[in-house]
């Protein structure tokens, strides 16, 4: 994982250096996860006020519909004032409750006012989307839940018995910032003393447990060590953020209870109170029944008498017999009856049994949230660790040697280390918006009636649209400039694209800054791409493109997730900044990481198979005609065809589209869907250049392994066709991320080994193969969503995975094995040795 190399004898200062690094990095890391966390745990305590809140209003709308059923008009309700009155009596924590009628008049209220009384009128009763969608929540049958500054506001419509509307209920609850606050307090407490006690225990082991010999360039514990200590303080404060979350889920959801709950145990206390006998009470189960249907975390209701005997039970399907066993029941609520009443037959008890299957779900959830953070946070902190000691190893010149004495600044298999920081930085500012930008599309909108999903996918489509023109654009440059052209002035377009986002203020203006951030995507990443091409020998090619890709996906995978929790906090405006001015640790990277090789002397390939060397096209051929003789080649052409488009076809179609509707027509939570997915990006980070090594050792050519994960991915979408549940697409996604791991590091090194490709220019090749990539993804969802149009999804799948083996058969048949033998046989000629990339694509 670590550039080799010899350093000079070890001393106190590089003792004191890495001991100092490793506790920055640590520091960083513990920053990072209790940020995450501090998020998450804000969300956690929104939804459960938000389901507070829904539970009461619920309760109020039943009321009052129940009088709208029986004719009454809402205009003419007598008691609406006492009702309002009642709920925020039983239910504190409400601040404000007011009705109101189409027209807007408000007729009955209590308590503060509603903000945006009359845009939620608006978007409830005309369908309108305003400007308020930004904060909206959630939005269903049930009503409109909206997040404002520190509090939440319910809006429900009011129904006659026709299912026709007579008014809103509006509803706000104030945040409780108190309650979150001591456990914020409380978890940064843990989260300072997990990290002391780590920072000390680290500090100690380089010290005192680690000998000298250790620090060497070739030793690989002065990683394993510091690597360990992350686990540990990261893991330490995960257990704490587990315990929190589990305690936080159990204790609001018993106050739910206990809160819809309070009218029954009320009614029966006043029943009880008229001399009535708790034996004695009949027809019960129906109020019971009810209850338990319009929550379903109450499994079963009983009433006891003060001995606890069971005198009679319901659930959601009615009344139960009473020495029914209640199904799996597992916590039980209990709320006494009688107890002022001196009559010992007066006395008992309603009994809540709570449903265990739906504890140990959200019990299970909230350990799955925790873990999703603390992974999140480790891949960004083993970025940082690599790099790191990247910079550590890196062996510095003598300045008195003359420049061309200097030895050169490292092995050329390594530059994929080199340039994996540099992509992990990039594709963190890159995914910081993903997360919200569709929602953010939405909210520049105010349109009548609901915004078409064409319309909010436009700067997302603009984006990669230009992306892949620039991308076609920046292979020809990498070849005829050199790669750091490209990178740099991408880097500038993108920054500059980021600054534009934050100041649009409406859809067609944020539509153009993505294009301008895809316009510097797309020269970047490419350009980034041709450096490590054309610097890389034919034996470690694969190696370096997969830690490259390794980068990639560690940055899209926690900028996604960090820029979602900036915008929760911040907003997307300032979301948008951060990543304009953040675009400056790449651009710093390339010129200070990669600037041994920013001279033309070294722009070109180290020693490989030497090129054919027929006459150079004249200079009147058209660009158009190399392009078509390449892609129609025997080895590139089939390379394209059954192989890589092939697999951004399976790839694109699994991942974005198929498995989050398969998943969630089995009913797996959306976060699940994207836990599921986080396994393929995982793979590609750790896996992924280990197989690279694997691959470049082995004595199967690379056309081989590049037939291997194709036909593994073709078996991917076989496998959701025949798995069921949630573990079938988890050895779906598997199987993808294997197959990708073999495909990233077999595809691009066959190609370069093409004789065509050697002609045609390197870089240039590279950008058509990405460009036939993404033309792959593109048409992914529109196959596998044609096939749904007309098949069952399991048998769209299975078409899908039977057209893409049947495109890999062309490329197993017709393509050439091994064509760097072919290019070494026909490169005798002495006019082809010493002809680079870059003159046989000038010569083009």
């Amino acid at each position: 994982m670590i550039a080799d190399a010899s350093l000079a004898p070890v001393g106190r200062p590089l003792v004191i250096k890495i001991v100092l690094v490793c506790l920055g990095i640590l520091l960083l890391a513990q920053i990072l996860i209790g940020a995450l966390s501090f998020s998450a745990l804000e969300r956690l305590m929104e939804d459960l006020e938000a389901d507070r809140l829904k539970t009461v209003a619920g309760r109020l709308r039943n009321d009052v519909e129940n009088g709208l059923h029986m004719g009454k008009p809402l205009a003419q309700f007598f008691g609406l004032e006492d009702l309002l009155k009642d709920v925020r009596l039983r239910s504190p924590e409400i601040s404000g409750v007011s009705i109101i009628l189409p027209d807007g008049t408000e007729i009955a209220s209590d308590g503060s006012g509603v903000d945006q009384a009359e845009l939620l009128r608006r978007t409830l009763f005309a369908s309108e989307t305003t400007r308020l969608d930004e904060s909206i929540r959630s939005r269903d049958s049930d009503g409109l839940l909206l997040a404002g500054q520190n509090q939440l506001v319910f809006a429900a419509l009011l129904k006659a018995s026709d299912g026709l509307p007579q008014g809103a209920l509006l509803m706000r609850l104030d945040d409780d910032r108190g309650a979150l606050e001591r456990l914020k307090a409380e978890s940064f407490r843990i989260l300072l003393l997990v990290t002391l006690a780590v920072a000390a225990a680290l500090t100690l082991a380089f010290k005192r447990l680690l000998p000298k010999s250790a620090l060497s360039g070739r030793s690989r514990r002065r990683f394993l060590i510091p690597l360990l200590a992350l686990v540990l303080a990261q893991g330490g404060y995960t257990l704490h953020v587990v315990s929190m979350f589990r305690t936080a889920w159990l204790t609001a959801i018993q106050e739910n209870v206990e809160g819809i709950s309070a009218d029954l145990a009320q009614n029966l206390d006043r029943i009880l109170g008229y001399g009535f006998e708790i034996n004695r009470l009949r027809d019960i189960e129906a109020p019971f029944s009810r209850l338990a249907k319009a929550s379903p975390i109450i499994s079963t209701i009983e009433l006891v008498d003060a001995e606890g005997r069971v005198l009679n039970r319901a659930g959601a399907e009615g009344a139960l017999r009473v020495d029914d066993v209640p199904a799996r029941a597992g916590r039980r609520l209990t709320m006494p009856l009688g107890q002022k009443l001196k009559r010992p037959e007066a006395k008992g008890a309603l009994v809540f049994n709570l449903n265990e299957e739906m504890l140990a779900a959200g019990v299970r959830s909230r350990g799955l949230d925790a873990m999703t953070v603390v992974v999140i946070s480790l891949v960004a902190a083993i970025e940082m660790l690599l790099l790191s000691f990247l910079l550590i190893n890196r062996p510095a010149a003598p300045r008195t040697l003359p420049k061309d004495r200097r030895p050169p600044p490292a092995d050329p298999a390594y530059v994929g280390q080199f340039v994996r920081p540099i992509m992990f930085v990039f594709l963190f500012v890159w995914a910081l918006p993903l997360g919200f930008l569709p929602l953010h599309a939405r909210s520049l909108l105010n349109l009548q009636g609901s915004p078409s999903n064409l319309l909010l996918a436009l700067p997302l489509a603009l984006e990669m649209a230009c992306g892949l023109l620039t991308t076609l654009a920046a292979g020809g440059m990498a070849d005829s400039r050199g790669w750091r052209r490209p990178a740099l002035e991408g880097l500038v377009v993108f920054s500059m694209g980021m600054l534009f986002c934050a100041m649009s203020d409406s859809l067609v203006l944020l539509t153009i800054s993505r294009g301008v951030v895809g316009m510097g995507y797309g020269l970047t990443w490419m350009g980034l791409q041709g450096f490590v091409v054309k610097q890389s020998p034919e034996g470690s090619r694969g190696q370096n493109i997969s830690e490259m890709i390794a980068g990639i996906f560690a940055g899209h995978l926690s900028g996604a997730a960090v820029g979602a929790m900036l915008a929760a906090q911040e907003g997307p405006r300032q979301v948008f900044a951060l990543g304009a001015v953040m675009t400056l640790l790449p651009l710093l990277g390339v010129l200070i990481l990669l600037k041994p090789y920013a001279s033309k002397t070294t722009d070109s390939p180290p020693p490989s198979p030497p090129a054919p060397s027929p006459s150079p096209l004249p200079r009147e051929a058209s660009r158009l005609r190399a392009t078509l003789d390449l892609l129609f080649s025997r080895g590139f052409g089939w390379l394209l065809f059954g192989s890589v488009i092939p697999f951004s076809v399976i790839q694109v179609g699994l991942l974005s589209f198929a498995l989050p509707l398969y998943l969630e027509s089995i009913d797996v939570p959306a976060s699940s869907v994207g836990r599921v997915i986080m396994i393929y990006g995982l793979c590609l980070v750790y896996v992924g250049p280990w197989a690279a090594r694997r691959i470049d050792g082995s004595p199967l050519s690379k056309k081989q392994w590049a037939l291997r994960g194709s036909v593994l991915a073709s078996i991917s979408l076989f496998g959701l066709y025949a798995g069921k549940g949630a573990l079938g697409a988890v050895l779906a996604v598997l199987a993808l991320a294997l197959a990708s791991c073999c495909l990233g590091a077999s595809q691009t090194p066959y190609m370069l080994t093409l004789p065509d490709v050697r002609r045609y220019g390197a870089a240039s090749a590279t950008s058509l193969l990405r460009a036939a990539d993404k033309f792959g993804q593109m048409s992914g969802p529109l196959i596998v969503g044609a096939l749904f149009g007309f098949l069952s999804m399991h048998e769209s799948l299975a078409v899908t995975g039977l057209f893409c083996l049947a495109a890999v058969l062309p490329f197993a048949l017709f393509a050439p094995s091994r064509p760097s033998d072919e290019a070494s046989a026909a490169s005798a000629a002495p006019e082809g040795r010493g002809r680079t990339s870059d003159e046989s694509s000038q010569g083009t």
